[in-house]
């Protein structure tokens, strides 16, 4: 079994933030290539609230509700099972 390490965990959240950008919800597919390959398929609601501060104000994302979601990790030998908990990736996306 694969295990998905702290560093896994925020390439997948960063390019889910980006993927997500100001939106609410998301539905769609998030790839890293390492020397594995990782994707995430979800439906996510994603909760915001407003921060502000000097320099002005934006929407931060105050929690992600998954609706459904999967987890894959790939190598050369073909798919491997994985340690993937989506309450770690909920807090990696939370700011």
């Amino acid at each position: 079994m694969l295990n998905i390490t702290s560093d896994i965990y925020r390439l997948v959240a960063d390019r889910l933030r980006d993927a997500v950008g100001e939106a609410e919800f998301f539905s769609g597919t998030i790839a890293v290539a390492t020397d594995v390959d990782y994707t995430l398929r979800a439906t996510l609601l994603i909760y915001r609230r407003t921060v502000s501060d000097v320099s002005g104000s934006w929407r931060a994302i105050s929690d992600v509700v998954p609706v459904w979601w999967e987890f894959h990790s790939t190598t050369n030998e073909g798919e491997q099972l994985n340690d993937f908990d989506f309450a770690e990736l909920r807090r990696e996306l939370i700011d």
